[in-house]
């Protein structure tokens, strides 16, 4: 799928990034504050519900699963509105409910799948150091659950590179099953996973400036670096 594929330097796709955010970011960072803000309230008020009535911490739970899912779809929602101002399109404050309407279940799926398996890559790595804490005195069951933890590290790194295309391709190719959205992404990304970590790599400085910020920062750099990741979707995909 990404043969023939013209690959850019980091450093140019964040300059496509920007000249494509270029009159645009009063709206996109608008929207973005919006939808982090609807999701902060939600979960401070629910936490806040909970902590008054003094209910059960299985509903608790159960409704912070349901918030982080809706996270998902906010997220899903945001990218939307960034995919088509990318490709020239106007924006509309509708492009951020288009995953709730197209491709909810699919892309809720396929988050859950990429969760379970970065959960599965530190079992091993978990299991050892449970082993270790109870074995204390034994050195090389210490080592084991800190290689295995490392190894665990790397592996989820990996595979959430491997499927990070999900949602993009769910709001491109509504038509497919969540099986094979993750089978789209993982051919997409053949080859492509360093490039992709290398990129998002490349942000760490501004994100450590935008903490800092105590956050205000981000409300730029979040939209420019998914914008970037935007951009790198459609190289990927001969739309650039």
């Amino acid at each position: 799928m990404n043969t023939n594929v013209s690959r850019r330097l980091s450093s140019e796709l964040k300059g496509l990034a920007r000249e494509t955010l270029l009159g645009h970011y009063s709206a996109v960072i608008g929207t973005f504050f919006l939808i982090q803000a609807s999701l902060s309230l939600i979960s401070f008020t629910y936490a806040n519900f909970f902590a008054l009535s003094g209910r059960g911490s299985l509903l608790y739970n159960i409704g912070m699963l349901i918030i982080t899912l809706l996270a998902f779809l906010g997220e899903a929602g945001f990218s939307s509105l960034l995919l088509n101002l990318a490709r020239g399109n106007q924006i509309r404050i509708g492009d951020v409910f288009l995953p709730f309407t197209r491709c909810s279940d699919k892309i809720l799926i396929t988050s859950l799948v990429k969760i379970l398996l970065v959960v599965f890559c530190f079992i091993p790595g978990l299991a050892a150091l449970l082993a270790s804490a109870v074995y204390f005195h034994i050195l090389w069951l210490r080592l084991l659950a800190a290689g295995l933890l490392i190894l665990g590290d790397i592996f989820s790194v990996y595979l959430l590179l491997l499927f990070s295309m999900t949602v993009y391709l769910c709001l491109d190719e509504s038509s497919l099953s969540a099986v094979e959205l993750l089978h789209a992404s993982r051919e997409l990304m053949k080859g492509n996973c360093f490039r992709l970590f290398y990129l998002c790599a490349s942000f760490f400085g501004v994100v450590l400036l935008g903490v800092f910020s105590l956050g205000i920062g981000l409300l730029w750099i979040v939209p420019y670096m998914e914008m970037t990741i935007i951009t790198f979707y459609r190289e990927l995909r001969n739309e650039l």
